[in-house]
């Protein structure tokens, strides 16, 4: 194995990490406001100053009165520190663009780290004035992806879906993507951030086989990874009071998910199972019996597939413990 390499991008002479367009762009905020500050405090303070006129001669032989030294004099600090602070809030304007939308996703790397991703990655977004590739740690990947305004969450997702299949063609690392909202504003985008790390944590409770999740797809598992697991163990103990889930079969199991994927409806679901109607029939009353829940009643069936969804939750935090 060689030596690892750093997570960013440094310049030619090697040590400095860069990233220019960022850089930029945070540069152009913090000029601004340290101009504002200063200037600010400049206005306030040095027309102030030596106004008394009975310490300093120069202003007592003046013929003119006080007050018309404080005109002058802050007449003066305006227009000398006025003009720099427009400049540098048009520029701040400009460069920040309040208007954004953006898109952020975070590509973490699972199980294997290679340096090489944050390369691939950079490559496949050119438009460094746009978009942004940073890395934030060892495994993770952010991309900040500006959007056209008929752009939709399922083209982001598509996005996502093309990088994660890039990175696993050409490097063979397996990525998982969260995605957050949109970004309509600078201010934004660590709240995006946040929810894109939030995809990928509840995903990986709810939903394990998918490389990409939205944060907007997460339905009831974002609300169910945020429930105290004493209240989801007083669930479950309602939920199922005849006998606990534990009480169902894997195969059990795998023909109820199919029925809920087929809308609960019975034909469909027995074609797609390769079993006579009555058969499944059968399999439904079973589980009834068993759980006190009818799955051809939607209640029941809401209340079970939640049931079940806390119990994954459930299962994931005793793991995590370990």
């Amino acid at each position: 194995m060689g030596e690892r390499k750093s997570g960013l991008r440094h310049d030619e002479a090697g040590r400095i990490p860069v990233f220019w367009p960022l850089a930029v762009l945070l540069l152009a905020v913090l000029l601004c406001a340290a101009l504002c500050l200063v200037g600010s405090m400049n206005d306030m303070t040095s027309s102030s100053v030596s106004l008394e006129g009975k310490c300093l001669w120069q202003a007592q032989s003046l013929p003119v009165k006080p007050w018309q030294v404080l005109r002058a004099k802050l007449l003066v600090q305006v227009v000398i520190t006025g003009v720099p602070m427009l400049l540098a809030s048009v520029c701040a304007t400009l460069t920040v663009r309040p208007g954004l939308l953006a898109a952020v996703l975070l590509v973490r790397q699972v199980d294997v780290t290679d340096i090489a991703v944050l390369e691939l990655i950079q490559n496949m977004f050119p438009d460094r004035q746009h978009d942004f590739v940073l890395s934030v740690s060892e495994s993770d990947i952010v991309v900040i992806k500006e959007m056209a305004p008929d752009e939709t969450s399922e083209d982001v997702c598509a996005l996502a879906e093309t990088i994660e299949r890039a990175v696993q063609t050409e490097l063979h690392v397996q990525t998982v993507i969260g995605i957050g909202t949109a970004a309509n504003h600078l201010r934004e985008l660590a709240d995006r951030y946040k929810e894109a790390q939030v995809a990928i944590e509840v995903g990986k409770v709810f939903e394990n086989e998918k490389p990409v999740i939205h944060y907007d797809n997460l339905g009831i598992g974002r609300i169910i990874y945020q429930l105290p697991t004493t209240l989801c163990e007083m669930f479950l103990s309602e939920a199922f009071k005849k006998n606990p889930i534990e009480a169902l079969d894997e195969d059990t199991l795998d023909t109820i998910n199919r029925f809920f994927e087929n809308n609960l409806n019975v034909s469909e679901t027995a074609r797609k199972l390769y079993v006579h109607r009555n058969t499944l029939v059968y399999r439904l009353e079973k589980v009834k019996k068993i759980t006190g829940l009818d799955l051809r009643e939607f209640e029941d069936a809401i209340l079970f597939k939640v049931a079940v969804m806390v119990k994954q939750y459930l299962d994931s935090q005793n793991t995590a413990k370990f």
